[in-house]
């Protein structure tokens, strides 16, 4: 008789364990395929705190400030053409807020950070390290404080860098084409954004008036960067050593200004240059092609 009151008692626990039990094996059963999909989704996951704080530097010769800010270390995930997925892990640095604006650029071009007496009149070694004056607004008119550089040469944009490493005793360099790509993401799998949902982050065909525009004027992404998609197209380096102008531009539909837009040199982006040698610091059919740095830490 006690036996089968203790029994009673402890029958509805016995059921209500089991229960659980079912229930668990039903929710790993279905947690499976999910699993794997997100698994196989290309993403960028950040895997450590950003290497410290943001910081400015004040450009020689001028009152302009470029602004960097921390990237985390992570992995980023890329799907081959043949359905793999390749998980890249990524070094922290430091990325320009901003696309390279025009005041941030002149003083290398102008020589303003050099005594007055003797900007232009370097050796032509030293002259060969800085772009060929131009007597036309390169900026097309659409405006110069603030606003993105156009028309860039990779070779001008690399030695930008030299230069601004000189000047501030950091390492100044272009993004390879996975960092660039790893904070375009921001955390996020890739994705095909609509023209709708561009018109809040990137000037486009649909809504830059076939002109660029200030930066940081639309809502950044995830990590604090503005512009990384449209306006301008920033030069990158492939892992095969390959420049390309990753992000799309003003000029471009909205399909073309997306994280895995890229686009390779082609003579159609000095055609008019009437140079023999061609310019290597200008591309004079090239509006859409801009500068973003990296600083290593």
């Amino acid at each position: 008789m006690r036996s089968e009151k203790v029994n009673r008692r402890i029958r509805p626990a016995l059921i209500a364990v089991a229960g659980l039990v079912l229930a668990y094996g039903y929710s790993r059963a279905n947690e499976g395929p999910r699993a794997a999909a997100a698994a196989t989704r290309p993403a960028s996951r950040p895997t450590t705190t950003p290497p410290a704080a943001p910081f400015k530097v004040r450009l020689p010769g001028s009152t302009a400030m470029r602004e960097m800010l921390p990237v985390p270390a992570g992995v980023l995930d890329v799907r081959r053409p043949d359905g793999r997925v390749e998980h890249k892990p990524i070094k922290a640095f430091y990325l320009a807020r901003t696309e390279l604006t025009w005041d941030q650029w002149d003083p290398w071009y102008l020589f303003s950070d050099v005594p007055e007496a003797q900007r232009r009149r370097f050796p032509v070694a030293d002259a060969e390290s800085r772009p060929s004056r131009q007597y036309s607004p390169m900026d097309h008119g659409f405006g110069h404080n603030g606003f993105p550089v156009m028309n860039q040469h990779f070779n001008a944009a690399q030695m930008y860098c030299r230069w601004l490493s000189a000047k501030s005793g950091r390492k100044f360099r272009l993004p390879t084409e996975e960092e660039w790509e790893y904070v375009a993401r921001a955390g996020a799998p890739t994705r095909q954004w609509t023209a709708d949902e561009l018109k809040r982050i990137a000037w486009f065909d649909k809504n830059a008036d076939e002109r660029t525009h200030e930066v940081a004027q639309l809502k950044p992404n995830a990590w604090g960067f503005y512009d990384l998609l449209g306006n301008v197209g920033e030069w990158v380096m492939t892992t095969d050593g390959t420049p390309v102008v990753a992000g799309g531009a003003f000029t471009d539909p909205a399909e073309k200004v997306q994280v895995t837009a890229r686009a390779k040199f082609d003579k159609s982006w000095d055609k008019s240059d009437d140079m023999d040698p061609p310019s290597r610091w200008w591309l004079y059919d090239a509006p859409f092609a801009g500068v973003r740095v990296v600083c290593d830490p």
